[in-house]
């Protein structure tokens, strides 16, 4: 007769379906330019704008686009100058973007990626060296939401200091802008330096469960599926 039940006296699965997996998630790949290792070439040439205070990054991104992708453009609110890579005397310690800001502005740096994969869920990731300013970092995602202008799909807003700032964001098109803008807390004015920048890809693996016995042996785990007609009593 057919042995009926889903799991044998072996241990071993007479039907698919049984096994169990577990998730592991990565993030691979590089979708940012320009995001680390600065020197004053850096942001040589980028394309500077003064911005509205009202709603300034979206006023940003849609009056001075970003039309060349995998460049950095830069904007800051009257009374402040854009990000800009301290000059040192050493070339090689030219390693940070710096944005200094008050209560009352906005500064920061966006770009235009490529690459994307429309509805992949991707990570932005943004290093800070250890500082005294006090302020908060806001990450947005923006995309054309018809065919002349910008809208914001997500927003993360993390408080400074910080050593890092993350955006995780679903892309809505192979050519989204994200945005990295800096303001400091009420009565303070300061600075952050970006040392590192990286946008990546998220990726997920699905990997046999494995356990061992008494005897060091590796065995698949398996699972009994309650709804299946088939019986383990015959």
């Amino acid at each position: 007769m057919r042995d009926r039940r889903q799991i044998s006296q072996r241990g071993l699965p007479n039907q698919s379906g049984l096994e169990v997996f577990s998730s592991i998630i990565t993030f691979g790949g590089e979708f940012l330019s320009w995001a680390k290792v600065f020197s004053s070439a850096t942001l040589s040439g980028a394309t500077s704008y003064e911005t509205s205070t009202s709603d300034p990054t979206l006023h940003a991104v849609n009056n001075s686009k970003p039309t060349t992708a995998e460049t950095w453009y830069l904007y800051f609110t009257s009374g402040l100058s854009a990000p800009s890579v301290p000059s040192v005397s050493d070339e090689s310690a030219r390693n940070s973007i710096q944005m200094t800001g008050n209560d009352s502005g906005n500064i920061g740096l966006y770009q235009q990626l490529s690459g994307l994969t429309v509805g992949t869920e991707y990570k932005l990731s943004v290093f800070f060296h250890k500082g005294s300013a006090s302020g908060t970092i806001t990450l947005e995602q923006f995309a054309y939401a018809g065919e002349t202008d910008y809208a914001r799909i997500k927003i993360s807003e993390t408080t400074v200091p910080t050593y890092e700032c993350v955006l995780e964001f679903t892309a809505y098109s192979p050519n989204d802008v994200i945005l990295i803008d800096f303001q400091c807390s009420s009565g303070v004015t300061g600075a952050v330096d970006i040392v590192q920048m990286s946008i990546k890809e998220k990726e997920e693996y699905l990997v046999p469960v494995v356990m061992t016995d008494s005897t060091e042996t590796a065995h698949n785990v398996l699972q009994r599926n309650l709804r299946d007609n088939l019986s383990d009593e015959e």
